[in-house]
């Protein structure tokens, strides 16, 4: 799991929405995610998109989302003021995953493409869900590309959805 430190005055626009970005953690360092397969991510761009660890198809992490994490400001499908942590996604190979949350209260998840790790651009919001899941849980299927950097966005759909959820990704 990544630590990742609180940045205010951040405000980071993806695919046309205002996120504040800012994320709890007590480690004033933000250590890069490295990973097999996983290019290296810089500690800035871990910190400014609260990128919590990496997920491979055919496994599960666990994550929680607390007061302390990123606050949206007026995201997709969430409401303003929810929580949200990020995940980085590759594939060895190219084919149809599933990715969905579970957990006991409202989660929301979406998907970018990062094309440019240097320069990072997240207005490449390819799809989001908030209800297709068992329960209140976000599940989508999607063909993702081999050699490209996705990341998933895991939110509560109010500010009092938080708490501790799963994130699934299957081939």
């Amino acid at each position: 799991m990544l630590s990742t430190r609180t940045t205010p005055g951040i405000l980071l626009t993806m695919a046309g929405v205002l996120f504040a970005a800012g994320c709890g953690g007590d480690d004033p360092t933000t250590p890069e995610v490295n990973a097999p397969d996983f290019p290296t991510l810089g500690a800035a761009f871990a910190t400014q998109f609260c990128i919590r660890g990496t997920l491979a198809p055919d496994n599960t992490v666990s994550g929680e989302l607390t007061t302390a994490d990123c606050e949206t400001v007026s995201p997709v499908g969430s409401g303003p003021g929810s929580y949200f942590e990020g995940w980085r996604v590759r594939v060895g190979q190219t084919g149809s995953v599933t990715i969905q949350t579970g957990s006991n209260y409202d989660t929301f998840v979406d998907l970018f493409r990062i094309d440019d790790l240097g320069a990072p651009d997240l207005d490449n919001l390819i799809i989001f869900d908030d209800d297709s899941g068992p329960g209140d849980n976000g599940r989508f299927t999607i063909t993702l590309q081999v050699d490209t950097e996705y990341w998933v966005m895991v939110s509560g759909f109010d500010a009092i959805d938080v708490g501790p959820y799963t994130l699934d990704a299957r081939y």
